[in-house]
This record gives C-alpha cells, structure tokens and sequence, in this order.
C-alpha cells in the first residue's frame, strides 16, 4: 500500500507564497509545465515522508518513515528506490515517452503504467494508466509542507470493476495522490476496502466512493539535485 500510484509517484521550483510572487516567478498555471516537471527526474533527488497506516478492525495506527530516492539507469531512465524506516522496500523503473512519465517497473504490473500523461495537467483531464485503470485531475490544491505552501493537482485514480465482479459495471474510486510543480509527490492515500458490489448505479456499504483512508504519506521534505531543498 506504501508504493502507491499512484499511481504512485511526481522547471523551476515556485516556493513562494501566493499573494507574494516576484515579476520573475515561474507561471502558477500548472497547464504550462510538462509532466515531467510534476515528478523531477533526476539522479540524487529525495523525498522523506511520514507515512499512517490505520488498522480499520482495530482503529490502530502505525508510523513509518519512508524515504525515495532517484538512480540513474541509463539513458532517459531513472529507478526510484523506496526504504520504510532505513530498509529497501520498493523499486519503480520511470523514463520520459511522447506519452507522458511511465512506469516500467511497478510491483506486480505487467504493461507498463502511464504515471502522468502528456497534455495540459488540468482538472478534467482523465487519461488510461494501465488496463482497467486510469486518473482524472481533480482539482488544484492548496497544501503545507512544512513551513512552506504550496499547489498541489489532486489526482484521482480509479478501477474500472466489470460485470464477473459486480452486479453492474463501474469506474470507483482508487486512491489519490498530490504532485506539485518541481517538487514531485506530496501527498499519496490508498485504500484496501473490500470489493464493492453495484446495483442500479448504487454502490453497497461494502466499498465505493467513501473511501476509508488506510494508508497516508504525507511529504515532510525534499532534496533536489537542483540544490532546492525543504
């Protein structure tokens, strides 16, 4: 559940508060930076999180620290390695396409997982991560990482359930994430609600759209190969 997509994953860095920005800063319209600049690719860029995961039979809650760093692979290539509290739990195989930044290499997937698309990253815009996948940008957020506030495009992600597995085909509710322009992810949450059964456009109290949080990573700072750092 840490190694989220969503999506889990991710120009210049705009940290300045809004109200305050110089003639000079970047434009704050996340439509005119390229996806890429969501999820800094480059070798040596860090990001320390504090991840929740909340036992829902239990109501118990657990701390983690988790740390991603990127490698570089070759080429247009870089290996994000993930360590939970110092050790080595996960390994994504991201590369730059015509199509956006895409995953080669995320858990069990076996096609690769189109992590954010080409095109103007505004809310509205939906595009297919993988088969019976896909992400939709919600909307523009505001968020505190630390001392500092930044914009964060909320991005849904969602599973398409078919009939083998439901009573009536649906796209429902996967997790979130939060990438923010030259920083990369702020902000991941995923759920393991059980299966959830659909009749007559209802979704039963089982699973669906209220998704109970259970597990939360929230950015507590970065370092950029760039020299920026928080």
């Amino acid at each position: 559940m840490v190694a989220l997509l969503l999506m889990t994953a991710m120009l210049a860095l705009d940290r300045i508060p809004r109200g305050n920005r110089p003639a000079n800063a970047p434009p704050s319209d996340p439509a005119a930076a390229e996806p890429e600049e969501f999820l800094p690719l480059a070798e040596g860029n860090r990001w320390r999180y504090r991840c929740t995961t909340i036992d829902r039979r239990t109501g118990s809650k657990k701390l983690q620290k988790v740390e991603e760093t990127v490698v570089r692979q070759d080429g247009e290539s870089f290996r994000i390695v993930q360590e939970i509290d110092g050790r080595q739990a996960d390994s994504r195989l991201f590369t730059r396409t015509s199509d956006g930044v895409t995953v080669l290499e995320y858990e069990s997937a076996r096609s690769p997982v189109l992590f954010l698309a080409s095109g103007d990253l505004e809310p509205g815009l939906a595009w297919d991560i993988a088969p019976n996948r896909r992400a939709r940008v919600e909307a523009l957020e505001p968020l505190t990482v630390g001392s500092q506030e930044i914009d964060a495009l909320k991005i849904r992600l969602e599973r398409y359930y078919g009939r083998e597995e439901t009573d009536e085909p649906a796209w429902l509710p996967d997790g979130h994430f939060w990438v923010a322009r030259g920083i990369g992810v702020v902000r991941r949450d995923s759920s393991s609600a059980k299966r959830p059964r659909v009749t007559e456009g209802r979704v039963s109290s089982s699973g669906g759209p209220d998704l109970q949080i259970d597990t939360l990573l929230e950015l507590e700072s970065y370092e950029l190969a760039t020299g920026d750092a928080r």
